[in-house]
């Protein structure tokens, strides 16, 4: 059996650029381990490449592998480090991981930068409504333990 490829294919394949579009389009259609194949691909043409970096951690991310998003997060950041969207999506990724002092960080460089950046507000509310729950956890168990100060708190 002989397979055929397009020529588009096939000059794809040797170009970085056209790989990480393709990884960008499947991405957009939450075909997340397409878009990590394509990425991965273009990052083997050219491993310096911070765009697919950023894709291959917004796909991790949606598949709710933190660790290795910020593996690629970090990443990109070594060669863009002027992308304030890196900050925060490491951010992100740190909130998902529950490091909420390491999430803070990020929105705050981002806002010292720029002071209206609506993703890094977002991103601070977000830790807000987690501190929020978290003290409100804390609430709970001392309450708990007024009621009945043998019982231990979850």
């Amino acid at each position: 059996m002989i397979i055929l490829l397009s020529p588009v294919y096939a000059q794809q394949e040797n170009d970085p650029i056209g790989l990480y579009v393709n990884g960008h389009k499947v991405q957009v259609q939450e075909e997340y381990y397409r878009a990590i194949e394509f990425y991965k691909a273009s990052l083997a043409l050219n491993p310096d490449y911070a765009s697919p970096m950023k894709g291959l951690a917004e796909c991790y991310y949606y598949l709710n592998e933190y660790e290795e998003a910020l593996v690629y997060v970090q990443k990109a950041k070594h060669y863009d480090k002027t992308n304030l969207d890196l900050y925060n999506l490491e951010g992100i990724i740190h909130i998902g991981l529950k490091e909420f002092d390491l999430a803070r960080a990020q929105f705050v460089h981002v806002l010292s930068i720029e002071p209206n950046n609506v993703n890094a507000q977002c991103g601070l509310a977000q830790l807000d409504i987690a501190d929020a729950n978290r003290h409100a956890a804390a609430k709970q168990d001392l309450d708990t333990l007024v009621l009945g100060p043998n019982h231990e708190a979850a």
